[in-house]
């Protein structure tokens, strides 16, 4: 078996206007054949509008494509949804689906992010779950309790598609570390990340999936961040609009 390659997953979020994505998408490829070599593989998120182009743009090269997100449901009369058949016509690889802004701000249930799992992986696409604690939950020594309580619904949902489940990523985003500069410390991450890596092997579903670490990543933090036995990638937020620092954190 080949070893995995280090994801680097710039989530855009509601940033980068077309113009931006697309040269940042030019310079991408670049930076894809600049570490052609030392198995990494980059993933642009782009917001909806600029899916296709940056597609287009990166199809020639190694560089992949992610929506930030998909509906639950494969077609109907949901206005504004986009669904994930829709999106792997842009010629995406990859879906974002339960991210912590989406789980807080809209009251995702871990049973919709199942949902959206499944349409992603039945239409050929990889999706990046994201699954995390809020600081009183952290504060609680509740952490394990809540990553296995957002974790069980997807692996329910997936041993039910009839789509390929091996490429699934799984990105460990603690909530009180988004965008607020704080990082939690090496011996805590690893015991997260440990307890991930064995909770899906006794589970038997996704034993091979990449484990991310998200939240309040930067070119600073970013190489403690991956020298942990279990991290296999970085989901990246603000420090992934600006190529510059995003190419920093890749080449650390």
């Amino acid at each position: 078996m080949s070893e995995k390659p280090e994801l680097f997953v710039a989530n855009w979020k509601m940033n980068q206007r077309h113009e931006h994505a697309v040269s940042f998408a030019e310079r991408a490829c670049a930076l894809a054949e600049e570490v052609a070599t030392d198995n990494k593989q980059l993933i642009l998120c782009p917001s909806f509008p600029s899916l296709f182009d940056v597609t287009t743009i990166t199809s020639e090269s190694t560089v992949a494509v992610a929506a930030q997100d998909c509906s639950e449901y494969e077609s109907g009369a949901y206005t504004g949804q986009v669904s994930a058949a829709m999106i792997a016509d842009t010629g995406c690889s990859y879906c974002i689906v339960g991210h912590s802004e989406r789980r807080q701000g809209l009251d995702e249930s871990s049973e919709v992010v199942a949902r959206k799992a499944a349409c992603a992986v039945e239409n050929m696409l990889a999706p990046i779950v994201c699954i995390g604690e809020t600081l009183p939950e952290q504060k609680e020594g509740h952490t394990f309790a809540i990553l296995e309580k957002q974790l069980n619904p997807v692996l329910t949902q997936l041993a039910q598609c009839k789509g390929d489940i091996n490429d699934t990523v799984i990105a460990y985003e603690p909530v009180w570390s988004i965008g607020t500069g704080i990082v939690p410390e090496k011996k805590i991450l690893k015991s997260i990340f440990d307890w991930l890596h064995d909770y899906l092997q006794t589970a038997g579903q996704l034993a091979e999936a990449s484990l991310l670490y998200g939240g309040s990543v930067d070119e600073k933090n970013a190489p403690g961040l991956m020298g942990l036995d279990t991290v296999d990638g970085l989901l990246i937020g603000g420090a992934s609009v600006d190529f510059q620092s995003f190419r920093k954190i890749v080449l650390s």
